[in-house]
């Protein structure tokens, strides 16, 4: 992780950083591999009747979707800190923790505290970084670097060699009908809501295309990462308007690797459905009829019957057994 004299042409930067990022997703790729054995395992031991192997299988499914490998960008900048030798070198920042075999932090998660100095620091205000380079990438490869020299906040707003600012280069980007994660240019005020208390209820107003939805679905991101045991419990659901709005945005969660959130509609939350035909108005008389209701509420008691036996459930936490008497004693109060 040495890191370049700040004369070192830019070729070689980037070849360093490069090499880096390398090393990054070959690290990934062993870490999902040590996942999927685990995995293994915890199937035999549930398949053995192993109580706890369903909670541990559940939990390390979850942790497989997160290592997904096929990551564009999994690395897209770097803060050296002030009280960081040079010769060590800096953080990379990125979607996912990505650690060597040795345990070497090879990537820092975006939504680590190490991580915020990233989306935070300006000239003014350096966060204790003397440099921040963001990185154009396609894939998993490095285009150009954009270097923020703290030490010299006047070349900060110079151009750089003609490399384009990653926030230009993404608005550029062709679109694609789906919605993309903003991790890499999140701007600080941005990042203010996103890293927000999880006690306190925003909401956040601005005109069209100024990035509410984009920076909501990231702060239910930070928060699962900040808050992980308590809303895998509890659960986190994204409300949309309708179901294309729903497929725009499918995508970002599962790139910042966040798979569990629920996602559904208004209308499908409440379960209503659109309108349909018009009924003809002696069929409406007689769906309106007290006495139907009363004549389906009969219906719908005689169809309950106690099971025959006793009903398993597998749950996040485990396996449940529900006696047969237990059942029915429920349904008769």
């Amino acid at each position: 992780m040495d890191r370049p004299g700040r004369g070192v042409p830019e070729n070689v930067d980037l070849a360093h950083e490069q090499a880096h990022l390398d090393r990054a997703y070959a690290a990934l790729a062993r870490m999902r591999e040590r996942t999927e054995r685990a995995v293994g395992i915890a199937v035999a031991d549930a398949k053995a009747g192993e109580m706890d192997a369903y909670q541990t299988e559940a939990h390390l499914r979850r942790r497989l979707r997160e290592l997904e490998i096929d990551v564009p960008g999994l690395a897209f900048g770097r803060i050296d800190p002030d009280d960081l030798p040079a010769e060590v070198g800096g953080h990379r920042i990125g979607r996912r923790h990505v650690e060597a075999a040795d345990g070497d932090t090879l990537v820092v998660d975006w939504r680590a505290p190490a991580a915020t100095s990233f989306y935070r620091a300006t000239p003014a205000d350096p966060q204790g970084l003397r440099l921040r380079r963001r990185f154009a990438t396609t894939g998993a490869r490095i285009d150009a670097l954009f270097d923020e020299d703290f030490d010299d906040p006047d070349s900060i707003d110079a151009a750089h060699g003609g490399v384009p600012d990653p926030l230009l280069a993404e608005l550029e980007r062709a679109r694609t009908g789906e919605m993309r994660d903003i991790v890499a240019t999140i701007a600080a005020e941005q990042d203010v809501v996103i890293r927000a208390p999880i006690e306190r209820c925003l909401v956040v107003q601005g005109g069209p295309g100024t990035g509410k939805t984009a920076v909501g679905l990231h702060r239910a991101a930070y928060l699962l990462y900040e808050h992980r045991q308590r809303l895998t419990e509890e659960g986190v659901l994204v409300v949309g308007p309708n179901p294309t709005f729903l497929r725009y945005i499918s995508q970002v969660l599962p790139s910042l690797g966040e798979g569990s959130v629920r996602q559904a509609t208004l209308a499908g939350l409440v379960g209503a459905s659109s309108a349909g035909p018009v009924d003809e108005p002696d069929r409406a008389a007689l769906l309106g009829d007290g006495r139907l209701a009363a004549a389906a509420a009969v219906a719908l008691a005689a169809s309950i019957r106690p099971p025959d036996g006793a009903l398993a459930f597998t749950t996040s936490w485990g396996a449940v057994t529900v006696a047969a008497e237990d059942v029915a004693a429920a349904q008769a109060e």
